[in-house]
């Protein structure tokens, strides 16, 4: 008989890490693939030559690592230093 919990604790954590991991692959490559298209479209519609595809590759390679970085982040609840519920660096309630 296989059950709820008969693989043990952890188990439905491992597969949601392993999910998420696919998903943020997936989020990068298709930025890429799109920005890369676009920009080829783009130069073919131009005649601007190969630039506009490698700037489209480019800033969308970018965009995804910049994406990875936020989903990836440390978790506000989590870190002692802000804690949960505070505000983000720069940002200040103070004067209002």
């Amino acid at each position: 008989m296989n059950g709820p919990g008969v693989n043990g604790p952890g188990v439905n954590e491992d597969r949601v890490g392993s999910l998420k991991a696919l998903g943020l692959g997936w989020s990068l490559g298709w930025r890429v693939v799109a920005g890369a298209l676009l920009g080829y479209l783009a130069d073919a519609y131009l005649g601007s030559g190969p630039w506009l595809a490698l700037l489209g590759g480019l800033g969308a390679m970018v965009s995804g690592v910049r994406n990875m970085l936020s989903v990836l982040g440390p978790d506000p609840a989590q870190d002692p230093a802000r804690g949960a519920g505070s505000s983000p660096p720069g940002s200040s309630d103070e004067g209002t």
